[in-house]
């Protein structure tokens, strides 16, 4: 009976231990509750991160994934955050949050809930040297309103996207983490590269939040459990802003309508200068034609100019060389008309003899 009340003391002291080890890992569990929202520009990559790090499966290559309609409110999950020897490091919010412009005020007073935050930024978004410093500059003055409006020890990190398509345009991938390295120096935070459709370096991400959670005197109460998600519902005294925005808005639009109407009827201009450029390029080309035409017949007249020159130079030379002929044939004509006349004065002489000789030799 001694043995039997001594084995149920040790049993209900073993069990007691276990029970108390328990409810102080639970208590310690219980104990520390955090926030980290994911922000950044339009289009980033957010949502399939957030996604991912939910324990969900990648769908950006759904067609049906980019007509899903813009979110007004920034969406959360509760994640049960453990280290690597499973211990409890805090419950967590994750919120994924809107990038449009119009929630920037907003999304910005979220940080005052928030211990950590992520910007995240796309690294194959088009850019150039003019986009970079909007780029950078707008960065800054992300992480400046995020830090001052978190809590004390809050920490923010900047997280480089879509790196599974870097072989797609090395050059913008290039540009982009040069960018993003040289802001996380700048402003001194660290900096990961991650691809949702991959998972490379969302480990290495969310090993980062734990150690930074580890590090932050965190509550012991989550004081936004009545929320199902945070709602994005502008500030009163942002109202103004925003009809002055929206205004501006509305006038933009009306002005590039305006500008569109131009640029089609400087199109039209164009298309009809072109059109005119053709048919003069044509008669151009029909001119050329006919220069080309005319340089050959020229050539042609030229070459038959030079042969007719020497035809006639040879001429020339024929007919002087005829000349000094016919001289010298006139010479030997006058020659022979006087050798004539000489020999018919000759024969005058002759026959004036031959008549005496007969007058004086008849017999009267």
């Amino acid at each position: 009976m001694m043995k039997k009340k001594i084995v149920n003391k040790a049993v209900g002291g073993i069990f007691s231990a276990v029970v108390l080890i328990g409810l102080s890992n639970n208590f310690a569990f219980a104990g520390r509750f955090a926030s980290i929202m994911l922000v950044g520009n339009l289009r980033g990559g957010k949502t399939q991160i957030f996604r991912c790090l939910c324990g969900n499966n990648y769908n950006g290559d759904d067609p049906n994934a980019g007509n899903q309609q813009s979110t007004t409110e920034a969406t959360h999950t509760i994640l049960d955050l453990k280290d690597d020897q499973n211990q409890p490091v805090a419950i967590t919010r994750l919120y994924d949050t809107p990038g449009m412009d119009r929630y920037y005020d907003a999304v910005v007073e979220m940080a005052r809930h928030c211990n950590i935050a992520v910007i995240v930024h796309d690294t194959m978004q088009e850019t150039d040297e003019e986009e970079g410093r909007r780029n950078t500059e707008y960065f800054s003055g992300l992480f400046r309103d995020l830090h001052n409006r978190m809590p004390v020890g809050g920490q923010i990190f900047l997280a480089g996207s879509k790196i599974d398509r870097s072989g797609e345009n090395a050059i913008v991938y290039s540009k982009n983490c040069r960018m993003l390295s040289d802001v996380a120096q700048f402003l001194n935070c660290r900096l990961c590269f991650v691809s949702a459709k991959t998972g490379e370096g969302l480990g290495d991400l969310m090993n980062h939040i734990k150690t930074a959670l580890s590090e932050i005197n965190l509550p012991v109460a989550d004081t936004e459990d009545t929320y199902n998600s945070y709602q994005l519902i502008p500030d009163p005294k942002l109202t103004g802003r925003i009809d002055v925005l929206t205004a501006d808005k509305a006038r933009l639009e009306a002005e590039k309508a305006q500008l569109n109407a131009r640029i089609a009827a400087l199109n039209d201009q164009v298309n009809t200068l072109n059109g005119q450029k053709t048919r003069v390029e044509n008669e151009k080309a029909a001119l050329n034609g006919q220069v080309n035409t005319l340089n050959n017949d020229k050539r042609f007249l030229q070459t038959r100019k030079g042969e007719l020159e020497s035809e006639n130079s040879t001429l020339r030379s024929r007919i002087s060389a005829l000349e000094d002929e016919k001289a010298e044939l006139n010479r030997r004509i006058d020659a022979v008309e006087t050798e004539k006349s000489r020999l018919g004065r000759r024969v005058d002489t002759v026959e004036s003899r031959n008549f005496i000789e007969r007058i004086f030799n008849t017999d009267f």
